[in-house]
């Protein structure tokens, strides 16, 4: 199994990205990039696809991570000393309401 260096590039996401932005990048890779194993998917990608999913949706586990990856990233590579960078299209897909069904006539 591949071991990750960063949780974030794991996810494809930004250290100060907001839940919602890494649950969007989480669904899209195991549906959209179809790497989910009922989809075609690798276990092992997946297991850590999870893992790194798992960890920085929780607030207190991520708040650990971050902790640790300071010390073997250095300060720079913190969320709050990261740029404030936020993908606008993640957000508005995330945001975005389903549109309605067509009515019948």
């Amino acid at each position: 199994m591949e071991t990750a260096s960063d949780l974030y590039e794991i996810l494809h996401v930004h250290p100060d990205a907001p839940e919602e932005i890494i649950r969007v990048s989480y669904r899209g890779m195991m549906q959209q990039l179809k790497l989910h194993p009922d989809l075609g998917g690798d276990h092992d990608q997946a297991i850590l696809i999870n893992m790194a999913y798992d960890t920085l949706r929780n607030e207190t586990l991520r708040a650990a991570y971050d902790k640790e990856r300071s010390v073997a990233f250095g300060p720079r590579m913190t969320r709050n000393a990261a740029p404030k960078a936020t993908p606008k299209k993640a957000l508005k897909r995330a945001r975005k309401k389903p549109a309605a069904a067509p009515t019948r006539p």
